[in-house]
């Protein structure tokens, strides 16, 4: 009678081992389904926030865009040439103001070309560091040749190395 009442332990034992190793297995399984779950979740919603933002940013962006060159355009077809300084004043400001109340413009130009004026050049601001615009000096583009239009710095001071 000892020994069946052994069997009957040891087989109720293992059917307790094997009901907790299924259990813990069946668990395991499941929990890592929810995080992985959780985890894609979460993924696509930051995806889905930052393309908000980017879309943001760059509406915005083309925006002012699109503001500061209509109100370019009107404001240099009714100022004579002789008055070149005045406009280019005018679209400092403008452009300031919009690059100021726009989110991401880390740089703005406005260039008058050469064969308009050589005098008048315009401007070139940049802040790469966050902590306002600079002014920078505009680019000389008479020292460069507009018809060469093909990928070599022959001819440039510098070039790419």
């Amino acid at each position: 009678m000892h020994s069946l009442q052994t069997k009957n332990t040891l087989l109720t034992v293992c059917a307790i081992v094997v009901t907790l190793l299924v259990a813990t297995v069946i668990g395991v399984v499941v929990v890592r389904d929810i995080g992985n779950d959780g985890s894609e979740q979460m993924m696509r919603l930051l995806c889905e926030t930052g393309k908000r933002n980017l879309d943001s940013y760059l509406e915005s962006v083309e925006q002012s865009v699109g503001v500061v060159s209509s109100y370019a355009k009107e404001d240099l077809t009714e100022t004579p040439v002789e008055q070149l300084d005045e406009h280019v004043e005018r679209m400092r400001g403008i452009f300031a103001k919009a690059a100021d109340r726009t989110h991401g413009v880390l740089t703005y130009y406005y260039r008058i070309d050469p064969e308009v004026s050589a005098t008048v050049k315009g401007f070139w601001y940049v802040d790469l560091d966050g902590n306002g615009f600079v002014e920078h000096e505009v680019t000389d583009i008479t020292l460069y040749d507009t018809e060469d239009t093909g990928d070599t710095t022959e001819g440039l001071a510098g070039g790419w190395t």
